[in-house]
């Protein structure tokens, strides 16, 4: 596999199971569906995936970043009232495996955090 299919696949999985995996947000804790944006450079390379999830003042945004520059998944839950904002979650891009399989533990710290 070339990078570029490497970098493609890793795409594609983590925006497919991010869909998959956190969708009992909306199901069981109520938020809204997911706001799916990406952010890419003038010569289309995407650097960045991002979905967020509202309810109240609470904003949760998972995002992953592809740049050499940038840190990799994180998980951020933000009080839009306050502004107090926290990671509660975050995976080095170098850590992460094409197929995404840290989400399943990103997914339970979530998970617990919200029953708290």
């Amino acid at each position: 596999m070339t990078p570029e299919e490497e970098y493609n696949l890793k795409r594609q999985n983590f925006i497919d199971r991010t869909k998959k995996y956190f969708s009992f947000l909306v199901d069981d804790f109520g938020f809204s569906k997911a706001k799916y944006s990406f952010f890419k450079q003038d010569n289309d390379v995407v650097l960045s995936d991002k979905f967020e999830y509202a309810k109240g003042n609470m904003l949760i945004v998972i995002k992953n970043s592809y740049h050499p520059a940038d840190y990799g998944f994180e998980i951020r839950i933000t009080d839009t009232k306050t502004g107090k904002s926290s990671i509660i979650y975050w995976m080095l891009k170098e850590k992460q495996d094409v197929e995404q399989s840290y989400l399943q533990e990103a997914v339970e710290v979530l998970r617990s955090k919200l029953q708290d």
